[in-house]
């Protein structure tokens, strides 16, 4: 789903409350390496000038996980209120509904199972009849100005963590301590961050004073290159003289051959000069095959390359996952901007995958060990077969469970053919599929 939650609301009435609820959602329990705690539709800020208004707001509805309706008598009277529940009556189930009550009242009436439509103010009529029993709603009817719209606010938080609680599929205290976790854990890590700018002045003010003491021999060192810069130039001018002359002596040697070859042609009988015809043709076709070796090794190299280069991410990425934690992962040092996670890491399999079928510079054995640890999705469904939680995979992916596959035995039956190197059962575990991997294309990678 694009979005955790869509907010549905009448402009009129809940034109402040509406966007406070939709920061308290995004805010409470964010971690510190993300940009908002949950994603959340409200059409002032999700959408942009467009021909197709209702389109964009009905795909928004389709791609969001609850539906969070703001319930006053503004919006019982409203058209595009009404519009966006019928839609997701039609598409989404009930259950997902959040009902926030902002004005006047709801009444429900346990006989007919339904709201009482005669005394309930606040319900828009394509609500009525969609509900199988009285849901529980949030009272926002208090909340009327600015100091009452912000988390500080105690009894606002506690109003916000209700209705964030099923978005999150938690229990709301249980979100309460996450979000006190969260924010001590990002107390830390400002502090080390301070530390760590210290750290860094301290250690730019002693390269300072290196490369002032540094200085006076470098101008020595340009110096002496600037002479060898000239003696490099002498050099090179000399070196195109000679060329000039080699040219000369070539051009010359070519029109002393060419003479030679015209006497020798005329001297020669017919039978003679086919048979000299013959093999300087056998002695450029060798030389072409010759060039044809050097641009397919050429060619193997430029194909190889951007494999290669993808497995040594692999690599890095497995060499380093014990070191560090998933989130502190990285290309090349702990310094760069750029995290490798593992979400990077099914991504490099799946391309190495798929070079290796284009490619074809494995078979048998070596495709099956690359398809083996694609099939170890870290973060996915499939990882929790044995239902143990997400997380549990992510830095240890030796605990997956093995993957295990029938291949045919038969020649050319179906998409499989090509794995008839097998005949039966085949389970790997991870660690027996990244050594093959390693074995297979490492030792592939090794000559480029």
């Amino acid at each position: 789903m694009a979005y955790d939650a869509f907010i549905s609301y009448s402009h009129s009435a809940d034109g402040q409350l509406a966007p406070a609820v939709q920061e308290g959602l995004q805010r409470l329990a964010k971690p510190w390496n993300k940009r908002r705690a949950l994603r959340v539709f409200r059409d002032d800020t999700g959408l942009s000038a467009n021909p197709a208004l209702w389109s964009s707001i009905s795909d928004a509805l389709d791609d969001s996980g609850w539906f969070v309706l703001f319930m006053s008598p503004a919006a019982a009277q409203s058209e595009w209120v009404g519009k966006e529940i019928s839609h997701w009556l039609a598409h989404r189930p009930a259950e997902r509904i959040l009902p926030v009550l902002t004005e006047g009242e709801l009444i429900w009436d346990a006989s007919s199972g339904d709201f009482d439509a005669r005394r309930s103010t606040a319900v828009h009529p394509a609500l009525l009849g969609a509900l199988g029993e009285e849901p529980r709603h949030l009272d926002l009817r208090w909340a009327q100005d600015e100091d009452d719209l912000d988390l500080r606010s105690t009894r606002f938080r506690a109003a916000v963590a209700d209705l964030a609680a099923p978005i999150h599929g938690i229990a709301k205290d249980e979100l309460d301590s996450e979000d006190v976790r969260l924010h001590r854990r990002a107390q830390r890590l400002a502090r080390g961050a301070v530390a760590a700018l210290v750290l860094l002045f301290i250690a730019s003010v002693g390269a300072a004073v290196l490369a002032v003491s540094n200085a006076a021999r470098a101008d020595e060192a340009a110096v002496e290159a600037r002479a060898e810069a000239d003696r490099a130039l002498a050099a090179e001018e000399l070196a195109d003289e000679r060329r000039v002359e080699a040219e000369e002596q070539r051009a010359e040697a070519e029109r002393q051959q060419a003479v030679a070859e015209e006497n020798l042609r005329r001297a020669l009988s017919a039978e003679e000069l086919a048979e000299l015809e013959a093999e300087r043709a056998l002695e450029e076709q060798l030389r072409a095959e010759e060039q044809a070796s050097i641009a397919d090794a050429e060619r193997n190299r430029a194909v190889l390359a951007p494999l290669c280069d993808s497995y040594a991410r692999l690599r890095d990425i497995e060499d380093n996952r014990f070191l560090f934690s998933v989130g502190e992962l990285y290309e090349t040092d702990l310094f760069t901007t750029s995290p490798v996670t593992d979400d990077n890491r099914n991504s490099i399999i799946q391309g190495i995958f798929g070079a290796v079928l284009d490619t074809g510079l494995l078979e048998g054995a070596g495709i099956v060990a690359v398809e083996a640890l694609w099939e170890f999705q870290l973060g996915s469904d499939d990882a929790q077969s044995d239902g143990r939680p997400l997380d549990s995979f992510l830095d240890d992916p030796t605990l997956l469970p093995p993957y295990e596959r029938d291949y045919p035995v038969g020649v050319g039956e179906g998409p499989e053919a090509s794995y008839d190197y097998y005949d039966g059962f085949v389970s790997l575990t991870y660690d027996e599929a990244l050594a093959d991997v390693d074995f297979y294309l490492g030792g592939v990678c090794s000559s480029v």
